[in-house]
């Protein structure tokens, strides 16, 4: 049994049991949305930190380099899009604000010209961090404009939309190949244990059909995740665009590879203090919850919108952008500082960064003569 302490927040855990004990058993993107961004008790609502003080690292923790070639990346796509003005610069799970605050300090150094044209906005609707990022933009002189969703934007943008672990911290909802059925599974409390429980539910009707355009396999025991939020979120963002690029870093799978029967357990997993867990049940507002976003579903939303979509391994991405930024190769890198160098290895090592992690890119109204994105160029 899991003590109290290991149960998490006493607040956020009394508040879950709760909502359980009168309405019964929880969606499981109920449970974790209140573990992640319950006002002033879930796990982001304190913007926790990064890098060796924090759970994890992050391509922004680790040190500047990511957003020096984000700029460049977004100098050239301004500039294959015709150098048009205004440029919309959109950030969304900006935490702190940090890559903005790299992105742009490069941009003030290497690209000037650019910055008459550039607007910057964050879309963030919690109040605890817009004043992080406020801060820390405020260091460089930058003043950040916010919007709560991106319903929230205007229309007809043209400009660029950056995310870095973004929707692998979208609430899920949980299915399971179980007695010949799928069911949902969804958090229950115990006041045997006094501990929160995985309970099976029957499948509600919207789950029922994202389950039936992903067809996994009927392998008993077999967990997948279903994301209900990504169907109206990104079609939002996309919408908000008449040209631009999107790139979005995450951890990312393919349809067959979220099918394949090694993945049966599912891809849900935690963070604490650099360990990697898969029980979200406890350390409830301490512990980050994470998984795998569904990349051919994001590529198929792009692609109905009229967008190209290009999804790569972020080791082949950074090739891409070394090739062009650095164009003198070796030599190039070997003028990076000491820091730099080890930065861009854990970015684009396989062992580290560059193979856990994907870029998707996509692109609309390029035109036709400019070459595509260098992020892309290794694309396979």
């Amino acid at each position: 049994m899991e003590s109290a302490h290991q149960l998490g927040k006493p607040e956020l855990v009394a508040r879950l049991r709760a909502r359980i004990e009168a309405e019964g058993p929880i969606p499981f993107s109920t449970f974790m949305r209140e573990a992640l961004y319950a006002p002033n008790l879930g796990y982001y609502s304190s913007a926790p930190p990064l890098g060796a003080r924090g759970d994890f690292y992050t391509a922004v923790s680790i040190g500047p380099l990511f957003g020096r070639f984000l700029a460049w990346q977004l100098t050239e796509t301004w500039q294959r899009l015709g150098t048009p003005s205004p440029f919309t610069l959109i950030e969304q799970g900006a935490h702190r604000g940090q890559l903005l605050a790299d992105l742009l300090t490069e941009i003030r150094q290497s690209s000037p010209d650019l910055l008459p044209h550039l607007q910057t906005l964050i879309i963030e609707p919690d109040p605890v961090r817009r004043t992080l990022q406020t801060a820390t933009l405020n260091t460089i002189g930058a003043q950040p404009a916010f919007v709560s969703h991106p319903s929230d934007l205007p229309d007809n943008l043209c400009g660029c939309f950056l995310a870095n672990e973004l929707p692998d911290s979208f609430p899920v909802n949980r299915a399971r190949f179980s007695g010949g059925h799928w069911r949902e599974l969804r958090v229950g409390w115990s006041t045997t244990t006094e501990q929160f429980t995985e309970e099976e539910a029957a499948l509600p009707p919207d789950l029922a059909d994202l389950l039936t355009r992903e067809a996994p396999p009927s392998i008993e025991g077999f967990t997948i995740e279903l994301c209900p939020e990504i169907e109206s979120w990104f079609p939002t963002l996309l919408s908000r665009f008449s040209a631009g690029h999107l790139l979005l870093f995450d951890y990312a799978l393919t349809r067959e590879e979220r099918q394949c029967p090694s993945r049966a357990p599912g891809t849900l997993r935690t963070y604490h203090h650099h360990r990697t867990g898969q029980n979200p049940l406890i350390r409830i507002g301490e512990q980050d919850i994470t998984y795998h976003v569904h990349g051919t579903r994001l590529e198929e939303i792009g692609r109905a919108f009229g967008w190209t979509a290009v999804t790569l391994e972020q080791h082949r991405a950074f090739a891409g952008m070394i090739a062009s930024f650095l164009p003198e190769g070796e030599e190039r890198v070997l003028s990076l500082t000491p820091a730099d160098r080890r930065t861009l290895q854990t970015l684009v090592h396989p062992a580290f960064l560059g193979r856990a992690f994907s870029a998707l890119s996509f692109r609309k109204a390029w035109p036709e003569t400019a070459e595509r994105p260098s992020v892309e160029r290794f694309a396979r």
